[in-house]
């Protein structure tokens, strides 16, 4: 229901079959600005949702169903293991609100490298999306 919002949003504006790298990063900095100088709680959760509706406008302006490559994604990150020292350190001491280190040791046959693909929803050709699903098909 939220993904057909946002697509109408762009669709309503005349943005679906327009995809602007240039342009998306500006609307998106646009909202990193204004998340950078919220007031409150409110215009923080509005600048977060903002980002969200623009970078899901981007994905669907790509070809991407955006629950589909979100997924894709959670399943990359969930695949990453800590680092193991700071795992440790953790443990005895708690997180302290420091950033999650990823162990950059970890065998890459142990990642989940995601498959993103084309569905159609932007400018995609049906030559994209067979080139697309042979590509998955092939490893």
């Amino acid at each position: 229901m939220i993904n057909r919002r946002i697509r109408k949003f762009n669709t309503d504006r005349g943005m679906i079959d327009k995809y602007d790298r240039v342009k998306e990063i500006e609307c998106l900095e646009e909202e990193i600005d204004e998340l950078d100088t919220a007031d409150c709680w409110h215009e923080e959760v509005d600048a977060l949702c903002d980002i969200i509706v623009f970078a899901s406008g981007a994905l669907m302006k790509l070809g991407c169903d955006v629950e589909d490559v979100m997924s894709e994604t959670l399943k990359e990150i969930e695949s990453r293991r800590q680092c193991p020292i700071q795992k440790l350190d953790w443990e005895l001491n708690g997180s302290n609100g420091a950033k999650w280190q990823k162990d950059r040791n970890q065998d890459v046959s142990t990642l989940h490298k995601a498959k993103y693909k084309k569905v159609g929803y932007g400018r995609v050709t049906a030559e994209e999306i067979q080139i697309q699903q042979e590509g998955l098909a092939n490893g």
